[in-house]
C-alpha cells in the first residue's frame, strides 16, 4: 500500500510518550494506539482512511518525530501539509515553553515543581501555567513510575 514519511522537530522539551499519555487519559480510548514506542491512529482525509504512525527520535531537549503514514494518498505535498498541520495542532509541538521555565526558575515554590517533571504537557490552546498545573496534578503516578521524583 503507498504512502509516505516525513520528520517533524518539536520545540524542546518534548516527549512523545508523555504527549500520548494525555491524548490517551481516557482507559476506554479507542482511537489512539500507543505501543511504548509508536503512536498511531487513523485519519480520514477526503473520504480516504490513512494510517498514521509517529514515533521519537532524539532525546527530550532534541526531539524529532518521525511520522509514517500508510494509505491512498491523491496529492502528496497537500496531504504532507494537512497531516503535519494536525500532527503540529495536536501535539502542540510549537509551543515554546521558554518563558515558562524562566518564570518557574525564579520563583522558589515553582522552580522544584518543574525540576521534577522533565516537560510540561502540551495541551493546545492552554496558557503554559495551565499545562504545568494539569502535568503535575494528572500525570504524578507516572513520574513516579519513570524515576523523575527524588
Amino acid at each position: 500500500m503507498p504512502g509516505i514519511s516525513f520528520i517533524l522537530k518539536p520545540l524542546p522539551p518534548f516527549t512523545l510518550e508523555l504527549t500520548v499519555w494525555a491524548l490517551r487519559r481516557r482507559p476506554n480510548n479507542e482511537v489512539d494506539r500507543w505501543d511504548g514506542k509508536n503512536y498511531s491512529r487513523i485519519f480520514v482525509f477526503e473520504d480516504n482512511a490513512v494510517k498514521v504512525s509517529v514515533s521519537q527520535e532524539g532525546d527530550l531537549n532534541k526531539p524529532k518525530l518521525c511520522v509514517e503514514v500508510i494509505g491512498e494518498i491523491s496529492d502528496l505535498q497537500t496531504f504532507k501539509s494537512r497531516i503535519s498541520a494536525t500532527l503540529v495542532k495536536m501535539f502542540s509541538i510549537r509551543k515554546d515553553l521558554s518563558e515558562f521555565y524562566s518564570l518557574s526558575d525564579g520563583d522558589k515554590k515553582l522552580r522544584p515543581l518543574a525540576e521534577q517533571i522533565p516537560s510540561p504537557m502540551h495541551f493546545h490552546g492552554l496558557k503554559t501555567l495551565q499545562c504545568f498545573r494539569r502535568r503535575i496534578l494528572g500525570n504524578s503516578a507516572l513520574a513516579e513510575t519513570k524515576g523523575w521524583r527524588s
